[in-house]
């Protein structure tokens, strides 16, 4: 029978923007802040909580989902343009840090792409070991260069070893986001589900996973992703500066001021 605990976590903290189910020994975590699940500091920093409490990290396995139409879309510009550059430093360095903590987990990771993840939305999914996608509408890709800007460092570092170098050439190069087979073909996904299977499959995935012994997996994924971490972490300083700047770029800052514009239009 199916164990859930909604809302907060065991501590009995209720949170904002996540909630947190056990399902049997599993940790579902949705993403559940509407407005796209877009990423803003709040949101990253809850995300960053919620992974050091016990409901998740004594669970034997960590599905991440979201509501609606959404997975995520990526980060929150609305919210960002707020930020001076020490705190744009700050927030990219804590979205990292959330991006190599989920990418190198000791316990099996699957993303049930409930819907449309974008942008930084997409690297949360590509952090995972496991990502099933909702058929029809669902649009996944990284649609950063359209702005101008690269991929933060663990981003581009975790979607290089995640993809060939063909498809991360065409999606990360594109900036294009893609749907169904398609995205499949591009391994921006492992699997597809009609929309109302989607967590009930990527939940029977993680279950035949969790199910073994954790000790193997651990040491097999730690070997094949804590050298991709370690590359993340020797150009962390450096490049990261160096995106910043670029977000502050004119190009950028016009680029992005043209997509907060069209937000702000939609929202009217």
């Amino acid at each position: 029978m199916t164990e859930r605990h909604a809302g907060g976590t065991t501590d009995g903290t209720e949170r904002q923007f996540v909630r947190v189910e056990r399902v049997e020994e599993l940790a579902v975590l949705r993403l559940a802040r509407g407005k796209g699940n877009s990423l803003s500091p709040a949101f990253v920093e809850e995300l960053l909580d919620v992974l050091r409490t016990s409901a998740v990290a004594d669970a034997n396995g960590l599905l991440i989902t979201g509501d609606g139409r959404f997975f995520s879309t990526g980060l929150d510009l609305l919210a960002l343009e707020k930020l001076d550059r020490a705190g744009m430093l700050l927030f990219l360095d804590r979205l990292q840090g959330l991006l190599a903590q989920l990418y190198v987990w000791p316990r099996p990771v699957v993303a049930a792409l409930n819907g449309h993840a974008v942008a930084g939305g997409c690297l949360l999914a590509m952090c995972a070991d496991w990502r099933v996608l909702a058929k029809g509408e669902a649009r996944v890709g990284l649609t950063e260069s359209t702005l101008g800007l690269p991929l933060p460092q663990a981003g581009l570092e975790i979607t290089r070893a995640q993809l060939t170098p063909a498809a991360w050439a065409q999606v990360v190069y594109g900036g294009q986001t893609h749907v169904g087979e398609q995205a499949l073909s591009l391994g921006l996904a492992d699997e597809l589900a009609e929309p109302d299977k989607v967590i009930d499959i990527a939940l029977d995935r993680l279950r035949q996973w969790a199910r073994n012994p954790p000790v193997a997996l651990h040491f097999n994924k730690a070997a094949a992703r804590d050298p991709v971490l370690l590359r993340i972490r020797n150009q962390h300083d450096s490049l990261q500066e160096a995106w910043v700047d670029l977000w502050f770029s004119p190009p950028a800052q016009q680029r992005l001021a043209e997509v907060r514009e069209k937000l702000q239009s939609k929202k009217g």
